[in-house]
């Protein structure tokens, strides 16, 4: 099912690179943010999110998401 306050939590992650400091900027837990990050990618059937140099970046999939969540914000 998909949530809609699981999107800012996306662009959370998005914007700082780890579930950690997404969960900091959220006032949530880093597992919340997992759990929720992994809701969405279930959702969308695929992943939003990949590791590169030591962060988490946006797939080019997860970027068409990211600007959809953008505009909604």
């Amino acid at each position: 099912m998909n949530n809609w306050s699981d999107y800012p939590i996306f662009m959370a992650i998005a914007e700082t690179g780890s579930l950690t400091a997404a969960g900091q900027k959220m006032g949530v837990s880093q597992p919340t943010v997992g759990r929720r990050l992994k809701a969405l990618e279930t959702h969308f059937g695929g992943p939003l999110v990949r590791k590169g140099e030591g962060k988490l970046v946006p797939t080019q999939f997860g970027y068409q998401v990211l600007d959809h969540v953008r505009r909604m914000d």
